[in-house]
């Protein structure tokens, strides 16, 4: 986890929006992540139904056919916080 960290700081840090997909993440693994990349540029969204206990998520979204809603909202999470472009 360590090391998918490193690499997100490297991405981040040449101003790409890094999307990381992760199953079954439990707290820990996301502090390991935001140890090494400044927490304020990190979003947690959760897709489907069921989190993880202890896990803090920016935003919740439905999985299977309302994938484009699930987008829209994303891409609306971003914008407001400033990680993309607002037209």
């Amino acid at each position: 986890m360590r090391r998918v960290g490193e690499i997100a700081h490297i991405l981040m840090d040449a101003g790409m929006v890094l999307i990381m997909t992760m199953v079954d993440m439990k707290a820990a693994d996301l502090e390991i992540v935001k140890t090494v990349v400044n927490p304020d540029l990190v979003e947690v969204v959760l897709v489907g139904e069921h989190g993880q206990e202890g896990v803090s998520y920016d935003l919740q979204v439905p999985g299977g056919e309302y994938i484009g809603e699930s987008v829209r909202e994303v891409k609306a999470l971003l914008q407001d916080r400033g990680v993309l472009f607002r037209p």
